[in-house]
């Protein structure tokens, strides 16, 4: 059985990944740096750092990536999310559950430290979790595994005792690489595969189903 749970963020407990596609997509145009929406979607799930980097030398840009982000950082700021909106309903259920079950609960996300407090706080989230790790701690982002080997290390359980939970092919591969068992929201808008995940579902009350018969062991 398990003993931990560690969830991603965006896309997995909050369905903003299109949302925040939209605002850099919306800020690209503002100035002036061309990218096509395709290319956008290729970079869902990975943190900033590598975004940036691919964007600069695709595009032959005469500022730098950290240019980049430190503007895109205050434009993002100016930006008002309804996060309670982007909720998936089934999240605070499924939460509870675990609790419950005493399972440690941890979020490792891509997303800057301030921001996954915004929406912790704003979904009224934070409670459930004991951990809670963004990916501006490390060098390496997904689908670099650190962050989940950091996150395991962090709540004292091993590989085989952790599930993951992600949506991102980037986020998939990290959870693999880290050796636990991944399960993923599906997802079919932005050209995700989510071929190595382990399980797909489309309610997290799923995972709970799984839990109870103990395919997820």
């Amino acid at each position: 059985m398990y003993q931990a749970v560690i969830f991603d963020l965006d896309g997995t407990l909050i369905d903003s990944e299109g949302v925040y596609l939209n605002c850099f997509m919306e800020y690209l145009s503002d100035r002036n740096i061309p990218i096509s929406y395709e290319t956008a979607c290729r970079v869902v799930g990975a943190h900033h750092s590598g975004v940036l980097d691919m964007i600069c030398d695709k595009y032959g840009l005469s500022c730098t990536p950290e240019d980049i982000r430190k503007d895109y950082e205050l434009y993002f700021k100016q930006r008002c999310f309804a996060y309670r909106d982007l909720l998936f309903r089934e999240v605070p259920e499924m939460l509870e559950y675990l609790k419950k079950k005493n399972i440690a609960l941890a979020i490792a996300s891509s997303s800057s430290m301030p921001v996954i407090k915004k929406v912790l706080e704003e979904t009224g989230l934070t409670e459930y979790f004991s951990e809670v790790i963004s990916g501006d701690m490390f060098r390496k982002s997904k689908p670099h595994p650190e962050i989940y080997f950091y996150t395991r290390k962090i709540l004292k359980v091993n590989a085989a005792r952790t599930l993951i939970v992600e949506d991102s092919d980037y986020g998939i591969q990290a959870g693999k690489l880290s050796g636990s068992t991944v399960a993923a929201r599906r997802e079919n808008r932005f050209g995700f595969t989510q071929q190595d995940a382990d399980y797909l579902f489309d309610n997290m009350k799923e995972l709970v189903v799984l839990f109870e018969a103990e395919q997820i062991t």
